[in-house]
């Protein structure tokens, strides 16, 4: 469990009850999201978000670092797709990337990594 300060400071909690009221008023206040982009697309809208998970989402402890951050497209072609990050920094520079793959019209990124995770497909880029 991590807590993500409003100065982007991440630390990690052990009390899920502690973590649990903080996440909740985080999320409750929008405070989670790291960007959001709407990308008008002919007939429909496409929203590619990116939030702060906080839990680790490195299940196969492929990496050393946690995955804290995920952008998801929520529309188009790319509907649910989805990418996730270890640290912010990287969460912002491929949340650009997603917005800029979707304003373009393509459908992958040529240097992702796709992994199969409950049936669906998940990509997770390293910058």
């Amino acid at each position: 469990m991590y807590h993500l300060s409003y100065d982007g400071l991440i630390t990690e909690l052990h009390n899920i009850d502690v973590w649990s009221k903080w996440y909740d008023e985080f999320v409750g206040s929008g405070k989670h999201v790291i960007r959001n982009d709407v990308i008008k697309h002919y007939n429909c809208d496409i929203t590619v978000s990116t939030v702060f998970l906080g839990l680790d989402h490195n299940f196969n402890n492929v990496h050393e670092e946690p995955i804290l951050f995920e952008t998801m497209v929520f529309g188009g072609e790319l509907n649910e797709e989805q990418w996730r990050w270890m640290t912010k920094e990287k969460a912002k520079a491929g949340h650009n990337l997603v917005v800029q793959m979707v304003l373009d019209g393509q459908h992958h990124i040529n240097y992702d990594k796709p992994q199969k995770e409950n049936g669906r497909l998940k990509r997770m880029m390293d910058m």
